[in-house]
Order: C-alpha cells, then sequence, then structure tokens
C-alpha cells in the first residue's frame, strides 16, 4: 500500500480495534461500527456495513420567470429502497456462519422488522448481536465459542 494511502481510511496494520481514532465529525454510532468490523476482522471474520438509511434531500431555489422572481422547492426524505430490517452489520465468521450486528447506541430500539431479520439470522444458527456500546458488544463477543472464530 502506498505511504500516503495509510491514514484513517486505510489504516496500517499496526492500527487495531483497540486504538482506531474516530474520524472528524463521525457519529458514536459509526465510530462504534468502524471497531466492530475491524475487530471481527482480526478474529478471522468479516463484516460489511449495510447503509439502510433514507436520505432527506434540501429544497432548491431557482428562478422562474414567470413569476418574475425566486422560488424555492420544499425538501424531500427519499426512503431507502433497502429491505427493512437488515441489520447495521453484516458478514460471516471464520467458519462460515453468518454473522450480523445491529449498533443501537443510546436510547435507539430494536424495530419489528429488525427482530424478524435477527430471527431469521438465529433461526438458520447465524449469530445476531445487538451493540448498545462497544464494552456491549465485546461481553456479547465474548459468549461466542471460539469454534466460530480464529484467537
Amino acid at each position: 500500500m502506498c505511504p500516503e494511502k495509510q491514514n484513517q481510511y486505510y489504516p496500517s496494520k499496526s492500527v487495531t480495534s483497540a486504538n482506531l481514532k474516530r474520524k472528524t465529525n463521525q457519529s458514536d454510532t459509526n465510530y462504534m461500527q468502524d471497531k466492530i468490523v475491524m475487530h471481527a476482522k482480526e478474529h478471522g471474520c468479516f463484516l460489511w456495513r449495510i447503509n439502510v438509511m433514507g436520505v432527506y434531500r434540501p429544497g432548491k431555489k431557482y428562478i422562474n420567470e414567470l413569476k418574475g422572481g425566486i422560488q424555492e422547492e420544499k425538501g424531500k426524505y427519499t426512503i431507502s429502497g433497502s429491505t427493512l430490517g437488515v441489520p447495521d452489520l453484516v458478514g460471516a465468521m471464520a467458519d462460515a456462519t453468518i454473522f450480523t450486528v445491529e449498533a443501537k447506541f443510546g436510547k435507539d430500539t430494536m424495530k419489528g422488522k429488525q427482530i424478524d431479520r435477527m430471527k431469521q439470522v438465529k433461526g438458520v444458527k447465524g449469530i445476531h448481536i445487538i451493540a448498545k456500546s462497544w464494552e456491549h458488544y465485546l461481553r456479547e463477543w465474548s459468549m461466542i465459542p471460539p469454534k466460530h472464530y480464529t484467537v
């Protein structure tokens, strides 16, 4: 890897989940998810971040020659086209067992479709963690039998 690429987005091997630095303006939830992805990788597993959030598109100002002036279009919320309830992190353990993590930071709670997806993962003997904090994630991880990952 090029030395100039070894920054927070392309961390060197010396960066671990224990010493990962927060990116500028990164939310608590996104920072925790980055640490979880890195932790899983350190144990021979992988996780992908799945962005299922909708997006607010601000309104636009434009000149309307017919009405003689500047008009403003209202902003809109665009609903995500993703399948509802998909966990924030989806991947596999080192032994190919499906592995999902739902990050629930602060007052955030599981919604109906998220509970349905969790039951589907567990129904095929997958591992699902609801991470309320980094420490909570590590406690949940410690309960996973080591046969599923490398130490």
